[in-house]
Parts: C-alpha cells; sequence; structure tokens
C-alpha cells in the first residue's frame, strides 16, 4: 500500500511542477490555455513521449534537392 502511495505522490508533484512551472510559460508564449490543452499537455507529459521522438536528417544535400525544369 505505501508502494502505491509513493508512486500517486510522484505523480501529483509532476502535476503540480507542470501547473507552477510549464503552464504559465506557455501561456505567456500562446496565450490562455483550454481545459483540454492542459489535459492534453498533461497526458504527454505522463506518457513521456520525448523518449520516441528521434531527430531526423535528411540525407541529400540541399543543391541536390533544387528543382530543374526540363
Amino acid at each position: 500500500m505505501s508502494k502505491i502511495i509513493s508512486t500517486l505522490s510522484k505523480m501529483w508533484l509532476k502535476v503540480t511542477n507542470l501547473e507552477k512551472s510549464l503552464f504559465p510559460e506557455l501561456q505567456e508564449t500562446l496565450g490562455a490555455l483550454s481545459t483540454k490543452e492542459q489535459k492534453l499537455i498533461k497526458i504527454l507529459d505522463f506518457a513521456e513521449v520525448e523518449q520516441f521522438i528521434y531527430d531526423v536528417h535528411t540525407t541529400n544535400i540541399a543543391k541536390d534537392r533544387v528543382y530543374h525544369p526540363n
């Protein structure tokens, strides 16, 4: 039971930190956040989606991508 309480405490602390640090910064940049936007941010934070985002680089150089009409 204490393990569950500890996990819930960590989750609550994470939500509180989001609301105190990230939300004000986002609101300053984007304007007021809707309830749905706040929920989405919390869900994405819990899911830790940044682990699955990779930096993709184009393999050919820019001059090779220039359009050359016939």
